[in-house]
């Protein structure tokens, strides 16, 4: 449930980005154009297959995030801030790799994207840690 929220509340920031920006900025869209033109299978744009692997790697997300707090790190404001900018550079450059890979990759700017996309990780972090504050 923790998962599905922050990924939800993140999904959210990148989609009211996305409609004030005018740009492609909805991760789960992007998703479905990478595999659409690798493997040759007609996605929609629009299809639930991005949704589910962007879920998917919410759960992965959150899972280290609770990790990291029951183990190494103290949940907390600044803590969680710093989690946020990481993974969002992390994931910046996952896609930036996604990317430099694919034979025929999504036109977007991508500077503006990786900005946004920080800004879309530190609302999982946050939200993640608000949820998970009340069960650790």
């Amino acid at each position: 449930m923790v998962s599905t929220l922050a990924t939800l509340f993140m999904t959210a920031f990148s989609y009211l980005y996305a409609y004030v920006s005018k740009g492609n900025f909805k991760e789960p869209q992007l998703l479905n154009l990478l595999l659409t033109r690798i493997s040759g299978i007609s996605i929609r744009k629009k299809s639930i297959v991005g949704w589910i692997l962007h879920f998917i790697f919410g759960i992965i997300f959150t899972v280290i995030l609770y990790l990291l707090w029951e183990n190494f790190i103290q949940p907390n404001w600044i803590n969680t801030l710093l989690i946020g900018i990481i993974a969002g550079i992390i994931g910046s450059v996952g896609w930036k790799i996604f990317f430099a890979l694919h034979p025929n990759p999504p036109k977007i700017k991508f500077v503006e994207y990786s900005l946004q996309l920080i800004f879309a990780h530190i609302v999982f972090s946050y939200t993640c840690f608000v949820l998970l504050s009340k069960i650790i």
